[in-house]
């Protein structure tokens, strides 16, 4: 019976300790916001990626290709000018896994609320994630910038992973297509961007990735 009544007393000593943790994942009301699909701290992942960028000028005959690999390091934290917890984002890029040295291409800076996500690139600031996560939840990505609306939508939402469509706009002559893809305890693990330009064989059914004037290719995939 000691036993018994030991093992009952551990039991809710666990529960109350449990009880007491703050969990950054919910509200006080138990809903799960998602906030782990972007972890905010000086202790969250150091992100590796290989990047492709592809430019294309058909009548130029240019058809560069680059790869390289961009690590992105979350540290420093502090409050910015509106008060909000924010962090500086350090971007470092080699051209391959095996270099030895890092070069420091950039410092971005994140800030976060407990509805938002705000990601400054070169001081531009977009919201990459607004909370709750739902799925076919939308918001404006250019809530704080100066550029026209664009919604953000979340087009998948299961198992560990989000996708959040930018853009797909396709024409005749035109297609922009854009796309992110976090995963829980990540952060960010895929992104795609393409912007084409076509201006011959319209209306003859060839998909327009078939026939490029002028491309502007991006691809992030986190390694």
């Amino acid at each position: 019976m000691m036993k018994l009544h030991n093992f009952f007393i551990v039991i809710l000593i666990l529960l109350v300790f449990s009880s007491c943790r703050k969990d950054d994942t919910a509200s006080s009301g138990g809903i799960y916001y998602g906030y782990d699909y972007f972890p905010f701290s000086a202790e969250a992942p150091v992100n590796v990626y290989k990047v492709t960028e592809i430019n294309i000028d058909a009548a130029s005959g240019v058809y560069d290709t680059t790869v390289y690999y961009l690590k992105q390091v979350e540290a420093d934290p502090f409050s910015d000018d509106e008060g909000r917890s924010a962090i500086k984002l350090y971007r470092y890029v080699a051209n391959s896994l095996q270099d030895s040295l890092w070069q420091l291409k950039d410092v971005w800076w994140i800030a976060k609320t407990d509805f938002e996500v705000i990601e400054y690139e070169e001081n531009v600031p977009y919201v990459k994630l607004a909370f709750p996560l739902e799925p076919s939840k939308m918001w404006d990505g250019n809530k704080y910038n100066a550029a026209e609306t664009l919604m953000y939508e979340i087009t998948t939402y299961q198992g560990d992973s989000v996708v959040v469509l930018h853009k797909n706009e396709l024409t005749e002559i035109s297609k922009d297509y854009e796309y992110e893809v976090y995963r829980k305890g990540i952060g960010l693990v895929r992104k795609v961007y393409e912007e084409i330009k076509s201006y011959h064989n319209i209306g003859m059914g060839i998909p327009i990735e078939d026939r490029i004037d002028y491309a502007t290719l991006v691809y992030w995939e986190r390694i």
